[in-house]
């Protein structure tokens, strides 16, 4: 599901710079002077940038990449209506579009998500409640755990941990050791 969705948004980000990049030539060919050259200059940048995000949207950043291209397209369509006087709304649209959807989520909202879609997953919850059970983990003071298959450290009595199947435990003296090996913090470690 999440891959058919990152795939989605992904098409949605092709289609909008597409337009948004046939829109701005019409509009930069409009200009004259030094502004057509100016304009030039910034939408290869703008291109390069985009083929960027493109190369590493799978990878992760790429997505962050993208809503730079489209922040400083909303920049240049406002230094326009500035310095010429003219305001493109289907620029001014298009560029909003994409700069909310690639608008960084913060960790918080991501777990929540997951909680979402956690318990959209558990038809059999009375079968789950008796696993709980059993995949008790001690709490053991300052120490926390993580999984090998993810890159998030928990305190033993979170409720993440706990769902942590016992051979892919990894377990931390401290937050410094669990950093160092490549684990951002969860919101239950204090």
């Amino acid at each position: 599901m999440a891959e058919e969705k990152g795939l989605g948004k992904f098409f949605v980000y092709c289609a909008l710079i597409l337009v948004l990049f046939l829109v701005m030539i019409a509009v930069i060919f409009s200009f004259s002077g030094k502004a057509i050259r100016l304009e030039l200059v910034g939408l290869v940048l703008l291109i390069l940038l985009t083929l960027i995000g493109f190369l590493g949207y799978h990878g992760g950043w790429g997505e962050r990449v993208l809503f730079f291209v489209f922040l400083f397209s909303l920049i240049n369509i406002l230094l326009i209506w500035i310095f010429k006087g003219r305001l493109f709304v289907l620029l001014l649209f298009l560029s909003l579009v994409g700069f909310l959807m690639g608008l960084p989520k913060r960790e918080e909202e991501e777990f929540e998500e997951l909680e979402k879609e956690e318990k959209k997953v558990e038809p059999y919850s009375e079968i789950i409640e008796e696993e709980k059970k059993e995949n008790k983990v001690e709490f053991v003071p300052g120490r926390y755990v993580a999984s090998k298959m993810g890159n998030v450290y928990h305190e033993p009595k979170c409720v993440w941990a706990k769902r942590i199947v016992e051979e892919r435990r990894l377990w931390f003296q401290d937050k410094k050791e669990a950093r160092s090996k490549g684990y951002k913090q969860h919101k239950c470690v204090k």
